[in-house]
């Protein structure tokens, strides 16, 4: 935390990072409502982004005009993270690292009051659907950074479009994390194929968003 001063992170200091389309900060146009961020082009879905220097970098650090920041019901915000745009083995130097602080940072300022009680944890939607095995260093570099900075934080994380080849891959990244980061994982039905659906399932189950995993709502 004292080399990246993960608080005063801004896009620019990851444009490559930012410029994919693999992470995206789940919002809402407070006219239009929701659309589910994995929905075909032609379906007039947008992403909420901030161009500067005559690039698109996500997620912006400030919230756009006219936009909310997504959350569950518990008041976990949401991030989604598609796979199919994912490309870290072109990240310039300590993007990687300093693109999952950038990300948790903005994971935490996002969080809101929840029933009198600030919520503590997150909520991912990861959609597996091209999933390579080239990722799996990049994915363990991701990891090691959430459990030494950033532990506990995690709500939920909803796998979507998982493909069949991904459970052998699942049985050696579950060796490298805890039980506590285990239980919050969730592989959903088949029939969950978008960002929409996955939060319907996320706002039907009890999960605890505080600190205190006792505390189920």
């Amino acid at each position: 935390r004292e080399e990246y001063q993960p608080r005063a992170l801004r896009p620019w200091h990851m444009p490559t990072a930012c410029r994919q389309r693999a992470w995206t900060v789940l919002m809402r146009n407070s006219k239009d409502g929701p659309r589910s961020a994995l929905a075909p082009p032609d379906s007039g879905a947008k992403r909420a982004r901030w161009r500067t220097r005559g690039a698109e970098l996500h997620p912006p650090h400030f919230r756009p005009p006219l936009e909310q920041w997504r959350c569950t019901r518990h008041g976990m915000p949401i991030t989604l993270l598609d796979v199919r745009h994912w490309q870290p083995e072109r990240y310039r130097g300590r993007e990687e690292v300093l693109h999952v602080a950038y990300h948790m940072e903005h994971y935490i300022r996002r969080m809101s009051v929840y029933r009198g009680r600030r919520v503590e944890r997150c909520c991912i939607i990861i959609s597996l659907d091209g999933f390579k095995m080239a990722m799996l260093p990049h994915v363990y570099e991701c990891v090691s950074v959430l459990r030494k900075h950033y532990p506990s934080r995690l709500g939920a994380a909803l796998l979507i479009n998982t493909p069949g080849y991904f459970r052998p891959v699942w049985a050696l990244i579950s060796k490298v994390l805890d039980e506590e980061i285990i239980s919050k994982v969730h592989f959903l039905p088949p029939s969950v194929v978008d960002t929409e659906l996955a939060i319907e399932w996320c706002d039907s189950q009890r999960i605890a968003p505080y600190a205190d995993l006792s505390v189920l709502v």
